[in-house]
């Protein structure tokens, strides 16, 4: 038990916690590796002291101690220092025994095997390469010097057999045990890389489930196509989250007449008169949060709660009030100054027969007789880094009297990459495709904007969230 777990130590030694799955395999084969050099380099020892090799019993003991040395640099986590000196030592051992003791003892073998030590150990394949010339050098060297040269040391001829015998034997040893040890630990790795991605498959399952049981929710507080046909008959919606779910969402209502009272002062007392009625308002917002996703997805969900209750709760129904007071909702909700949405506003009053805009960045672009219009939004976000709560949108009016196609979207479009180029999308080449579909109808326009956008894309990933809402009103009478 004891050596079993000294062994364990050895072979684990320099092993941490922030090492990558590759460093640590190679760690331990290293550690492995001069463990059993080690022991057979030891070996070595008693065939030296039967043929009196002195001088080969002190090579086998500085052999013993460079070994015990690479070890000692693994566990102090110079990993790279035991490396190189692991490859350098025990191919300079080979290669000096071909000089002193001649082809005669088997090291010549030895030049099969070097190449093996830098492909286990090594990552960079220049490294690699590197020590694989240098070796082929070496072996015409070497080649080149027994053949014109007598050994440096000259033995006798039994003690050169047993050394031939027990050199070729530790070299068929040593390479099988090197190819075994790396195979196993491989095995070893693999089965833990697959564990870790079944761990990871399962999770990223869980995470999936729950993001898409997350659209379904955020699905359900998007009005539905029969909702938004109800209140706009001419529409289409072109909406592309770049995930699961989206950090950008659009809303719609259509609010009931209101009854506008005020109290007056007379003889009698206060009394409260019915002064007018709030007309009947139509009211649609394309909404660009901050980010994608996730974190864009929950950015929507308090956009939609926070416009429920300025609109149809508070009654704020001004597009540049509505913009002001969710402006400094979001500021008061999140309590900080990075997130929020840029956004593109409408109220539409039949009864008087006007448009009005409000945005937050984004603009207003509408079509009427063939020529494009485009009404630029303020210039501020809602939320986000406006450190002011005295944020002021612009409120822009326009006449229904005449009919009219417009149209809201986020950036997603735009700075979608593509094309042959590589290039962004850009602002003027979608106004440049909103004036050439003007010869279809509204609903047949999504068709023809999603595919020119789809061949632009082509094969490059969807860069943002894409919403495009088109709307076409006739003359109201």
């Amino acid at each position: 038990m004891l050596i079993k777990k000294i062994w364990e130590n050895l072979q684990n030694a320099g092993i941490h916690d922030q090492l990558t799955l590759r460093e640590e395999k190679t760690v331990r084969l290293v550690n492995i590796l001069m463990l059993i050099f080690i022991l057979i380099t030891a070996s070595a020892i008693p065939p030296v002291f039967f043929t009196q090799n002195w001088f080969s019993l002190f090579l086998s003991l500085i052999g013993i101690g460079i070994y015990s040395i690479i070890i000692y640099f693994n566990h102090s986590r110079k990993y790279s220092f035991a490396n190189h000196l692991f490859v350098i030592y025990t191919s300079s051992a080979a290669i000096s025994s071909n000089f002193l003791f001649g082809e005669a003892v088997g090291f010549s073998y030895a030049f099969v095997a070097m190449p093996i030590l830098p492909i286990v150990v090594f990552k960079k394949s220049s490294t690699i390469y590197s020590y694989l010339i240098i070796f082929i050098l070496i072996f015409y060297i070497a080649d080149y010097y027994q053949s014109h040269f007598p050994p440096l040391i000259e033995r006798e001829a039994q003690a050169m057999r047993i050394q031939y015998f027990f050199n070729v034997t530790a070299i068929l040893v040593c390479t099988f045990l090197m190819a075994f040890f790396f195979r196993r630990i491989n095995d070893t790795y693999e089965s833990i890389l697959v564990k870790k991605n079944d761990v990871i498959a399962q999770k990223n399952k869980d995470i999936t489930d729950s993001i898409t049981y997350a659209q379904r929710i955020q699905e359900a507080i998007l009005p539905t196509s029969q909702e938004i046909t109800a209140i706009f008959p001419q529409n289409f919606i072109l909406y592309k989250p770049r995930d699961i779910v989206s950090g950008d969402f659009y809303w719609i209502a259509q609010t009931d007449p209101q009854p506008i009272y005020a109290e007056e002062f007379s003889s009698k007392g206060i009394t409260t008169v019915l002064k007018k009625v709030e007309n009947e308002k139509k009211i649609i917002a394309a909404i660009d949060c901050t980010g994608h996703g996730v974190p864009g997805a929950f950015m929507s969900m308090i956009g939609e709660s926070l416009l429920n209750q300025i609109i149809l709760e508070n009654k704020i129904l001004e597009p540049h009030l509505i913009l002001e007071a969710l402006h400094k909702r979001v500021k008061s909700t999140l309590r900080q100054n990075q997130d929020g949405m840029d956004m593109a506003l409408v109220v539409i009053d039949e009864q008087e027969k006007t448009l009005k805009f409000a945005g937050a960045k984004n603009p207003f672009v509408y079509i009427r007789d063939k020529q494009l219009e485009m009404i630029k939004g303020s210039r501020f976000s809602i939320g986000g880094n406006n450190l002011s709560q005295e944020v002021r949108f612009d409120c822009h009016k326009i006449s229904l009297e005449e009919s009219i196609t417009f149209y809201l979207f986020s950036d997603g479009l735009q700075d979608q990459f593509g094309g042959k180029k590589g290039k962004k999308f850009m602002r003027k080449r979608l106004y440049q495709l909103l004036q050439e579909m003007q010869q279809y109808p509204i609903q047949e326009q999504q068709k023809y904007i999603d595919k020119a956008w789809q061949d632009w894309k082509q094969q490059e990933e969807q860069v943002d969230d894409v919403l495009l809402i088109g709307i076409h009103i006739e003359v109201l009478t």
